[in-house]
């Protein structure tokens, strides 16, 4: 149910991108080279569950 729930705030075309891990999901951001400017943003990995980056 979770899961089904986080895939209803994700873009249908950024589906592809979700990855299932052991402990934690991670998506990539749809657009990323578009959002780290500066470099403030390090990863275009983000993970709920064990880590949050």
């Amino acid at each position: 149910k979770y899961i089904a729930t986080l895939k209803s705030y994700i873009k249908p075309e950024g589906h592809d991108y979700i990855i299932f891990k052991e402990d934690y999901v991670e998506w990539k951001v749809y657009g990323w080279d578009n959002l780290k400017e500066g470099g403030i943003l390090k990863s275009p990995n983000f993970r709920i569950g064990n880590s949050i980056w």
